[in-house]
């Protein structure tokens, strides 16, 4: 049992006892230089004041993360508020603890929260989260020093042994990462023998893995340590799960994800055929595979067969057209070229007409240029988990999420989004420009024919999926169109199939993914799209059926103001709502990353590995040198890509990525990469320059300059609805 030092009731009469054990533990940390105090005259409990602890990294110990670190070597204390940790003495007292006990406990406290390492990782645009975690040698240490304190103050000896009970969606990704032999795709009823071993590869264990049930929401693995090593294998994956323990040397944002439970059963709880292979060998941990705790300590005295580096030589293509081709000549679309293909940019309505439709009723896209991806299979997950830098085993069942793909060096290859649409399958949806380099890379990682990691030219993913371009997928081909706008859902429904259809389609919650009939057709809708509207949704649809869907939901919103729209709409509506265009404010001439757009917390860097993740963080830093900002101006003088933007000393501050005009009145708006300390305060007027090279002392830029208001990163409630109102008017 833990060492308990919550305060069960705050307000009861403080003995002297307990407050010699406070003024013990405070007199120990302060002697240590940290900060703490009793909380009274009565020293009813002691604080501590975390940012105090010594830690290593750029992140602050905040009460949340030590106070993870610390139960996993058995001493459970509470927050007080966001500074400073609670402990109270209370309990230990009725336990007949005295003031050397406390001061014992609070050395274990200095010891094990100063090992720590730290780092920051992004929830949102501008929150960050403090992280930390501890060597499993110090937390190693001070779980035996906590073990042999409980035993002074009569607490019951801990199990000595069991089996080890994890369960909870992802167990298999999570355990995948601990044992240093595959068993991802372990299946019930499954047993391995593996080993596990710390951040520096030094072996915690040898055990048994036994798969009991792979159900997704119910998953659940029972491992069966070696004889005498059932306390420390225990500790070990507590730490590892709970993201107490380091994972690998001088990363403190990696932690193996999955929200588990770690329970002791009996031993028989495993089965009988991992109690038969509880004294077999075990292999020899597996450095081919993509990640696994102690991995990168071991392969510096070894080797594996190096994989060649990744070539292509891109084809000649014709341009080509949509199979909504015909159908945009007799609506009198003007045609333009884009990516390969022969697309709308607008209709005889026009792009502001088109730009208002999406604002105020409802605009119909043809994207059925870009592609779609279907993943499936047992190793789906583990593949894109590997293969992309968001986390996908996490994403349920009917849930989509923006994500990025990058190649093995950290640059991006394009941005995607991902739809869970059933169990062992998924849809990545990628921009046509880059489907060839996309398609052509992920196959050669799902085959295993490149190399994914440049430190480590071995690694290659365990199992492979099944991968389709479902653009040549025969009876389940799907291509895709994007119905945006406020009245979209309302058109959606009048042409559903069924009343279910229909009661779900109203429910359907943003980033959310059904399969549906419509119109006659059976069809993927997800709440997504590329134009910052709320209510707004694609359709994977047939293309034997995609003609038809396009003219069933003009005709069904003609009443309602609904318009097609071309790629000059659907450009200004993006760039209207700060939404990135990748080669302009990803990647291209200008190098930009997501964590500069404003969508840092994409890229999962708490995943210990994914392709490009090292090249990716080294790109980026503790904080990006750059950031996007929207910037909004009027009138036929306006800033175009390349224009530069000034910082108030007059010299180039940023660089404008994309523009485009939004209405008669010559409103626009415009991208721009700014320096960090760059002030983006909303409403703050700002100048560019329509000039396409740094200004040198001296230029004369009077008639070249261009005021500018910037606008909040993204547009926020108030600014959508006067969205509403302009464009309505």
């Amino acid at each position: 049992m833990p060492i308990d030092l919550c305060c069960a009731d705050p307000a009861a009469d403080v003995p002297e006892t307990v407050s010699d054990l406070t003024r013990a533990f405070v007199r120990r940390l302060n002697d240590a230089g940290w900060s703490a105090r009793a909380s009274d005259d009565a020293c009813a409990f002691a604080l501590f004041d975390t940012g105090s602890a010594p830690v290593t990294g750029p992140a602050p110990l905040t009460p949340d993360t030590a106070m993870k670190i610390l139960e996993a070597a058995g001493l459970v204390a509470e927050a007080a508020d966001e500074t400073a940790v609670r402990f109270c003495f209370q309990p230990a007292v009725k336990q007949s603890a005295e003031a050397t006990w406390a001061s014992e406990v609070a050395g274990v406290v200095v010891d094990l929260l100063s090992a720590a390492q730290t780092a920051y990782d992004w929830l949102t645009p501008v929150k960050r989260a403090a992280k930390a975690r501890v060597p499993f040698a110090a937390l190693d240490v001070a779980a035996a020093r906590v073990r042999v304190l409980e035993a002074r103050i009569g607490a019951a000896a801990p199990a000595a042994d069991g089996a080890i009970l994890v369960r909870g969606p992802g167990a298999a990704l999570a355990l995948d990462r601990v044992a240093a032999q595959p068993i991802a795709l372990l299946p019930a009823g499954g047993t391995a023998n593996a080993s596990m071993h710390d951040a520096d590869g030094r072996k915690i264990d040898d055990v048994v893995v036994a798969c009991l049930s792979r159900e997704a929401e119910t998953a659940c693995f029972a491992i069966l340590s070696g004889e005498g090593n059932f306390a420390r294998t225990r500790l070990w994956i507590d730490a590892v799960l709970s993201g107490a323990a380091l994972l690998a040397a001088g990363d403190a944002l990696a932690e193996v994800g999955g929200a588990l439970e770690v329970l002791t059963d009996d031993v028989s709880a495993a089965g009988d055929a991992a109690l038969a292979k509880r004294s077999g060998p075990t292999p020899a941990p597996d450095l081919t595979k993509p990640f696994f705790i102690g991995q990168a300590a071991l392969a510096k005295n070894a080797s594996t067969e190096a994989l060649p580096e990744y070539r292509r030589e891109a084809p000649a293509e014709e341009l080509r057209r949509t199979v909504l081709y015909e159908t945009h000549k007799s609506l009198g679309a003007k045609m333009v070229p884009f990516a390969g293909w022969e697309m709308p940019v607008q209709y005889p309505t026009g792009i502001f007409a088109e730009h208002r439709a999406t604002r105020t009723a409802a605009a119909l896209f043809d994207v059925t240029h870009m592609s779609v991806f279907d993943i499936q299979g047992p190793a789906a997950a583990a593949f894109l988990d590997a293969a992309l830098a968001g986390r996908v085993a996490d994403l349920p069942v009917g849930r989509a999420a923006y994500n990025y793909l990058l190649n093995e060096h950290g640059v991006a290859l394009d941005d995607t989004y991902v739809y869970h649409v059933a169990p062992e399958r998924y849809l990545l949806v990628v921009n046509a420009a880059n489907t060839g380099p996309d398609w052509d890379w992920l196959v050669a990682v799902n085959e295993r024919r490149w190399r994914i990691d440049p430190n480590a030219p071995g690694k290659r993913i365990p199992a492979t999926a099944e991968l389709r371009d479902l653009r040549f997928a025969g009876d389940d081909a799907l291509l895709d169109l994007a119905f945006q706008g406020p009245r979209s859902r309302e058109v959606l429904m009048r042409v559903a199939d069924s009343d279910d259809d229909r009661r779900r389609l109203e429910k359907l919650p943003r980033n959310g993914v059904e399969s549906f009939g419509l119109a006659g057709a059976r069809v993927f809708i997800s709440r997504t799209g590329y134009t910052g509207e709320i209510i707004a949704f694609e359709i994977f649809v047939h293309p034997d059926k995609a003609v038809a869907l396009w003219n069933t939901l003009l005709d069904a919103g003609r009443g309602l103001g609904v318009l097609p729209a071309g790629l000059g709409a659907r450009d200004a509506a993006r760039m209207e709502a700060g939404l990135p265009l990748f080669g302009h404010e990803l990647e291209g001439e200008l190098g930009g990353t997501l964590a500069e757009n404003g969508y840092p917390w994409v890229t999962k860097l708490s995943c210990p590995w994914f392709v490009g993740r090292a090249g990716y963080l080294a790109r980026i830093g503790d904080e990006p040198p750059r950031k996007i900002v929207r910037l909004a101006g009027q009138g036929a003088k306006s800033a175009r890509p390349g224009h530069r933007i000034l910082g108030d000393d007059g010299r180039a501050a940023g660089v404008i990525s994309s523009f485009a005009y939004l209405d008669e009145q010559k409103n626009f708006v415009a991208l721009a990469f700014v320096d960090r300390a760059f002030d983006d305060t909303p409403g703050r007027t700002v100048h560019a320059a329509r000039i396409k090279d740094d200004p040198k002392p001296g230029d004369r830029l009077d008639d070249r300059i261009v005021p500018l208001t910037v606008l909040r990163r993204f547009p926020d409630k108030a600014e959508r609805e006067e969205w509403r109102k302009r464009y309505a008017g």
